[in-house]
């Protein structure tokens, strides 16, 4: 029980960290505010696990608590000396008006659905063992070390850890909400992640239901969070969840930034591609990148905003190149796989191994060949062509990647290739259901 309060509480500490930064962008209180916190405050903790770290300094908990306490006590000084805003009140159409009957069968139905996800990642994140062989020999596992020798592995080589070079967001989380403990706890490494997830999902809904009304948000979170795979890893113990997460909440952001032309949301939308990179590698080529072309377009279709897009860029860029400059310095890959990323030539027998996962079943079933093509159906729009631009080019280059260069090894075993698709997967869907007419 006072391990479960300590967790709580340091929990709780970096929750109003999020807070008071989402307070300082000028995001006013809300229960969106709320739900944003904890994946707000997900990429500054990663940047001060970073800090100890580089200064040789011990990963204690009066060391980590005390900087976060720094950063809190300066933003309530900032934020005190802020006057409060409002967020727009956005129209919503399409689905809103259906008759009750239908409203009730959608509602009953997805929330029924979201239910049983929710308990199975419960189960699995908090009451079952850790289950996922790449946890117990990575993901996890690199955590567990670190917190046990009190140092952050970061290094290219690892007797007990298989990539311990892998950007830090996702141990970051794992070992400051574990500091006060005595012991290791997986499950308790688990449940952040957990209640990180909970709270991404249930900020997507509020931001998409802003957008495109309740039952349209519903709809969309309910087919995102149940597609196979995406349900499965709601039991913890990989970053391809959080990686995902953080993709939809910055492409989000960003859409409602393209409704109301407020910056707050350029910042937001920032901040979480930043957490993208600083959570797999995979975050710069299919998230970071597809943004920033994302970005120049938007750029160069606006008349009136572009330094709010200019400095939206430059937030981005300084807070993602922060993690390839210390992996750098540290003398560490940014690729996994090293420079056999580099060497580009069709793979024997990937490409039809590639096709048939994304045609014929794979981890998804029907949902990425029925969400291509809704996505190309779909009423062709400014946000639909932002959404599109960011989904095809993942879809594209994680493919190619797969097909083209070594990894396809990965594809024909089974090993990866579903995994990723989850990104491209997750962001056409939201494009789909935030998409209008308009």
């Amino acid at each position: 029980m006072i391990s479960l309060l300590i967790f709580l509480g340091i929990t709780l500490l970096l929750i109003a960290e999020g807070w008071l930064i989402l307070s300082l962008i000028g995001i006013p209180r809300s229960y969106l505010k709320f739900f944003l916190s904890l994946p707000t405050a997900a990429l500054p903790n990663s940047l001060i696990i970073l800090i100890i770290t580089l200064a040789n300094l011990s990963l204690h908990p009066t060391t980590i608590i005390s900087l976060h306490m720094i950063i809190i006590i300066a933003l309530t000084i900032i934020v005190i000396s802020k006057r409060k805003e409002q967020l727009a009140n956005l129209p919503t159409s399409q689905l809103a008006n259906l008759p009750p009957t239908q409203r009730f069968i959608i509602t009953t139905t997805c929330s029924t659905l979201l239910l049983i996800t929710f308990i199975y990642g419960f189960s699995h994140a908090v009451l079952l063992p850790t289950f996922h062989y790449d946890s117990v020999m990575n993901w996890n596992n690199r955590s567990k070390i670190s917190f046990i020798e009190k140092q952050l592995v970061l290094t290219d080589h690892h007797e007990l850890i298989a990539k311990p070079h892998y950007p830090i967001l996702y141990h970051s989380l794992q070992i400051t909400t574990q500091q006060g403990q005595s012991e290791w706890s997986d499950r308790l490494g688990n449940l952040i992640h957990f209640l990180l997830s909970i709270s991404s999902l249930a900020a997507l809904f509020l931001m998409i239901k802003k957008l495109r009304g309740s039952v349209t948000s519903l709809i969309a979170l309910t087919v995102i969070t149940t597609t196979p795979l995406f349900a499965m890893h709601m039991g913890g113990s990989y970053a391809d969840v959080p990686l995902t997460l953080f993709a939809l909440l910055s492409l989000a952001s960003f859409f409602l930034y393209n409704k109301t032309n407020e910056f707050r949301w350029i910042i937001l939308s920032a901040i979480f591609v930043s957490a993208c990179v600083w959570t797999k590698s995979e975050g710069i080529p299919f998230c970071a990148v597809p943004w920033g072309l994302m970005m120049v377009l938007c750029w160069w279709r606006s008349a009136s905003s572009k330094m709010k897009i200019v400095y939206g860029i430059i937030i981005a860029v300084v807070l993602s190149m922060l993690w390839p400059m210390a992996a750098l310095i540290k003398g560490l890959p940014l690729s996994p796989h090293g420079a056999n990323d580099m060497g580009f030539a069709l793979q024997d027998g990937a490409l039809p191994v590639a096709l048939k996962v994304i045609f014929m079943g794979g981890s998804f079933g029907v949902v990425l060949p029925l969400v291509i093509l809704l996505t190309l159906l779909s009423p062709s729009n400014r946000t639909h062509k932002y959404g599109l631009l960011w989904g095809i080019l993942s879809l594209a280059g994680i493919i190619f990647i797969y097909t083209f260069t070594s990894n396809a090894q990965y594809l024909i075993n089974g090993q990866s290739f579903d995994r990723q698709m989850l990104l491209p997967v997750a962001i056409l869907i939201l494009t789909i259901f935030s998409s209008d007419s308009s």
